[in-house]
């Protein structure tokens, strides 16, 4: 698989002839590093964040082509900034778990070409006070998004979801999807915030936000198996990290040996 290695000292690739990689230097007024990334190809790439830093990656995909990004985070402070671009026929599965510190991210998805296809899934473990926000622009007809965030809150941590989709008049058979869910391990507040602004009627669209604990009477049922409460707890968390995310071998070691603390 391409790989992505980003770390305070450098930024290491690991790149098939389907990808190229262009730094754009530091925006000095933010201090954020800037990358633009042009995807020609059909592929696979995993981007693995290793230090706290501020980006910003430009993600270009050509007509007709397909990637499957992969995401990690852990144990970070992150602000990063992701614009997407996707032309004709073109698809976007993103698939990205932050478990860090404390996450600031910014996704920007601009669906460009008719039949442009993106499937978003995100899975945030909030451990500080997380601000996410995802933001989708439907730019021609037929265009599909499906964005399904999970925020997992534990110990101190907060989560701010803001997930905005937007469809102007003229983008006619476009189909927006939105699934957002917080559970929530601790007595804090987090919010969820999901918008679809719709300028046309020949649409199809749909949003859903939940925000509340693990269902009790599944934990319940658990224990009166043999579980104890933490046994319990600890398989609806794996259950809820693994749910709608694509089968791959990076993402699933990263789950299975992941250890969330919430108590």
């Amino acid at each position: 698989m391409n790989k992505i290695i980003l770390s305070n000292k450098e930024l290491t690739k690991e790149l098939d002839e389907s990808i190229v990689v262009i730094s754009n230097g530091k925006m000095e007024r933010f201090g954020i590093d800037e990358f633009t990334i042009y995807i020609h190809n059909t592929t696979d790439l995993c981007i693995i964040v290793e230090d706290d830093i501020k980006v910003s990656f430009n993600i270009n995909l050509d007509n007709d082509v397909s990637l499957n990004l992969y995401e990690i985070q852990k144990d970070l402070k992150t602000k990063i900034k992701y614009k997407y671009t996707l032309l004709a026929n073109s698809t976007l599965y993103i698939n990205k778990i932050n478990h860090n510190i404390e996450t600031k991210e910014y996704d920007l998805i601009n669906l460009n070409g008719t039949n442009a296809k993106v499937e978003f899934v995100l899975k945030d473990i909030a451990n500080g006070n997380d601000n996410i926000d995802v933001i989708v622009n439907h730019n021609i007809r037929e265009t599909i998004s499906d964005i399904k965030c999970d925020g997992l809150c534990v110990k101190n941590g907060t989560l701010n979801l803001n997930v905005t989709t937007i469809i102007p008049n003229g983008c006619k058979s476009a189909k927006a999807n939105q699934e957002n869910e917080i559970i929530n391990l601790n007595e804090l507040n987090s919010t969820i915030k999901p918008l679809l602004l719709i300028e046309e009627y020949d649409v199809e669209a749909s949003h859903s936000a939940k925000i509340g604990a693990f269902n009790e009477e599944n934990l319940f049922y658990m224990e009166s198996r043999g579980l104890s409460r933490k046994e319990a707890t600890n398989l609806l968390i794996e259950g809820f990290l693994k749910r709608n995310l694509k089968n791959n071998e990076i993402i699933n070691d990263f789950i299975e040996k992941m250890e969330v603390k919430y108590e």
